[in-house]
């Protein structure tokens, strides 16, 4: 009778112990989820979130979305102006020598070559009496001067400041330099315009193209 009324007594023991850590454990799961309650003014700029969402952007409006950076071209001075790519140069050594007129031949092309319609590698060098790039005889009659060119490539220029002696016959010089001009002097391509002037005893000469845009 005793051993019966103690396995009773243990099972009920066994019982509570159960139902005291289930009901913990429950409780201390409950107390793992919160509960948060919504405010009527959340509710409110939730919707209106929701509704601008919902709206086309208005123009100006929406992501800054970065513009493509694109290499604009550079525009040369003769179609900015409306001078031809050789009236252009030459204003140039106008300008120049009218600066300085003691300037040497070789100061005075790289002048003139240095101008920002030049697209092309330039070169300038001291040349002197005998057959000279672009004539088809050679060229007498001056004490210095200066070619200036492009130093690669087949573009159809090629220019000369020549200085003269002093009581020289300039326009016959000149005169010269025309009669012997060969256009056609670089074989692939031909010269559009020859331009020859001069500034007391020292002469401009030029061929090239009319626009020196590439």
């Amino acid at each position: 009778m005793k051993k019966l009324f103690a396995l009773i007594l243990s099972a009920a023991m066994l019982l509570s112990f159960a139902a005291c850590g289930g009901k913990e454990e429950t409780e201390t799961t409950k107390k793992e989820i919160p509960t948060y309650e919504i405010s009527e003014t959340e509710k409110e700029t939730d919707a209106l979130v929701d509704d601008d969402m919902n709206q086309p952007a208005a123009p100006g409006e929406g992501p800054a979305v970065d513009a493509p950076v694109v290499d604009t071209p550079a525009v040369d001075a003769p179609s900015a102006n409306g001078d031809s790519a050789a009236q252009t140069l030459l204003t140039v050594f106008y300008n120049e020598i009218g600066a300085n007129p003691s300037a040497t031949a070789e100061d005075l092309a790289n002048k003139v070559i240095a101008h920002e319609s030049i697209q092309f590698m330039p070169m300038v060098m001291a040349v002197e009496e005998g057959y000279l790039a672009g004539f088809n005889n050679e060229i007498k009659g001056f004490e210095s001067a200066a070619t200036f060119a492009p130093g690669i490539g087949t573009i159809p220029f090629v220019g000369y400041i020549f200085k003269l002696a002093d009581g020289a016959d300039v326009d016959a010089f000149k005169a010269t330099l025309e009669a012997e001009a060969n256009l056609r002097w670089n074989i692939c391509t031909e010269a559009e315009e020859m331009v020859c002037e001069n500034v007391g005893n020292t002469v401009f000469f030029l061929m090239c193209p009319v626009s020196l845009e590439g």
